[in-house]
């Protein structure tokens, strides 16, 4: 899998514009966001290679799996810096 981030500009657009767009968020789609953002929502990354993984979405509340999926994102993306977990999409 490769990965892709957030711009740090991207990420500063958003968030001027997140009043006017917080029911946007709820959609299942993000295809919304980058039309407003140019189609330049993500970025590649370095990181080419990374291994697969699925979360657990068994539960009908994500609470359920939270801890379980949040195992599964740390020991697949450890070497990612704080601020770049943060980042992914």
């Amino acid at each position: 899998m490769k990965l892709q981030f957030v711009s740090y500009d991207n990420i500063d657009i958003i968030k001027s514009n997140l009043p006017f767009w917080v029911d946007n968020f709820k959609s299942s789609s993000s295809e919304w966001l980058d039309k407003e953002l140019g189609g330049n929502l993500l970025i590649d990354s370095k990181y080419t290679d990374v291994t697969d993984f699925e979360l657990d979405m068994s539960k009908q509340s994500p609470f359920m799996t939270e801890a379980e999926n949040a195992k599964r994102v740390y020991s697949s993306l450890r070497f990612l810096s704080d601020s770049q977990v943060l980042l992914i999409r």
